[in-house]
């Protein structure tokens, strides 16, 4: 189905959107190549009129035929390979003018495919995909300026990390997209595809990890794979911690922090969740939450000082580095994913009050999203008291978290679990403490 073309206003508000793309890509490729040694050929204004291009390229299309952009596209690509070309044979007569048998910078085609980026981004902007657009553009402009760190990235991996990729590639996007998505066994509750993200997530935390350890360190390499871990799955991280705490006894200072670093952002992902599907529900809940995440905050605060008084990690090159991609693990708990799942559904066949703090208490063993969903949702709908769901909330982030010390216990060893346990335990207390006043005086 052919599309429309859009309406003048329309058209000329994205070609502003396309020309700040080109702008913005062509910023940062001006700005890597401001050495005296970098031949700059596509630069901040080429950028800029690239995009511009594709997106009047993009509106002609839509206007005739949509040939015109195919053309488009490769008589920019013919004057691309043409101004490389260039480049390159002006750079060998300098060096052979300055008797260099060997330039000292190489010639990179990075600008000219950026260039051609440029102009299919300023065509997406025309087609109306905004968003798309300014992702593409933002992750591009992120990998173009992180040069260094992934060429050191890729001079440092060994035999082991490279098969580790390999493998990490292979479960997530040969088998993952191929398993269903229908619910099978006992009340329908084996779902593949859930199953086998918890798999992909774990061994994909545990690469994160691996990686900024290796860019930045241990100790802010660990930290940071934490909190962006949290974002997705606390409990993954602290499977993904526990193991390397195991293998590696000297990484047990900034590991447990990073546990409890996690283990704050999904407390403040909860509040977050629960105040975007029931705001009224946040009257409630806010207490015993924001009780939960300043508990966190001071353990965290608390095992960041005793990292800083003589717990310090050493330094990534010193530290001897685990294999990136062990699956055990992240199978082991994908099957206790799938035996939680059953008892969940098992659970939510009752409708009684104790039907659902069973719900929240067993979900609560592998991840919170599914009870604070769905007793947000309740409270919304007018079926379920606010007191109830905050009840039935705190008690999965509380099951969550004492679940997370075990964790930490059996898999980590007891010195992980001597610097987590107080204070994971001390936020599952936090959390009960004020549903227990809550309830006295309500």
């Amino acid at each position: 189905m052919p599309m429309l073309p859009p309406t003048p206003l329309d058209a000329l508000q994205r070609l502003v959107v396309a020309l700040c793309i080109g702008l913005f890509i062509g910023l940062e490729r001006e700005h890597s190549q401001s050495h005296p040694d970098h031949s700059l050929t596509v630069g901040l204004r080429t950028q800029g009129l690239v995009a511009l291009l594709g997106a009047v390229t993009c509106y002609l299309a839509l206007l005739l035929t949509p040939s015109l952009l195919v053309a488009g596209f490769v008589v920019l690509g013919g004057l691309v390979i043409t101004a490389y070309l260039s480049t390159a044979a002006a750079q060998r007569q300098h060096a052979q003018h300055t008797a260099e048998a060997h330039p000292s910078t190489g010639l990179g085609v990075t600008s000219e495919v950026a260039a051609l980026l440029s102009f299919s981004l300023g065509a997406l902007a025309m087609l109306g995909q905004l968003v798309v657009a300014g992702v593409l553009t933002v992750g591009a402009t992120v990998v173009l300026s992180a040069k260094e760190p992934l060429h050191r990235l890729a001079r440092g991996m060994g035999d082991e990390e490279m098969r580790a990729t390999l493998k990490f590639a292979a479960v997530t996007f040969i088998v993952l997209p191929i398993l269903p998505r229908e619910g099978y066994g006992p009340f329908g509750a084996l779902e593949p595809y859930n199953i086998w993200l918890m798999v992909v997530l774990i061994s994909g935390l545990s690469f994160l990890g691996y990686g900024l350890i290796k860019l930045f360190g241990a100790r802010k390499g660990i930290a940071w794979s934490s909190i962006v871990g949290g974002l997705a799955s606390s409990t993954a991280v602290t499977v993904g911690h526990a193991r390397r705490a195991r293998e590696q006894p000297e990484l047990v200072g900034p590991l447990s922090l990073g546990i409890v670093l996690a283990a704050v952002i999904s407390v403040a992902r909860v509040l977050v969740l629960v105040g975007a599907l029931a705001p009224v529900l946040l009257r409630t809940a806010a207490w015993p939450l924001l009780a939960m995440a300043v508990t966190a905050l001071l353990g965290a605060g608390w095992l960041a000082q005793l990292t800083r008084n003589g717990d310090t990690a050493a330094p990534a090159e010193a530290v001897p580095q685990a294999n990136p991609f062990a699956l055990g693990p992240a199978l082991v708990f994908a099957a206790i994913f799938a035996v939680v799942s059953v008892f969940v559904a098992w659970a939510q066949q009752s409708e009684a009050v104790a039907g659902l703090y069973a719900v929240a208490g067993i979900s609560g063993l592998v991840q919170v999203d599914a009870p604070v969903i769905s007793f947000s949702q309740e409270v919304t709908r007018g079926a379920l008291e606010p007191l109830v769901a905050t009840q039935g909330i705190v008690l999965a982030v509380a099951v969550n978290t004492l679940a997370k010390a075990t964790m930490a216990a059996t898999i980590g060893g007891r010195q992980l679990a001597a610097r987590t346990a107080p204070a994971l335990v001390a936020i599952a207390l936090a959390g009960g403490l004020v549903v227990w006043l809550l309830h006295a005086l309500g």
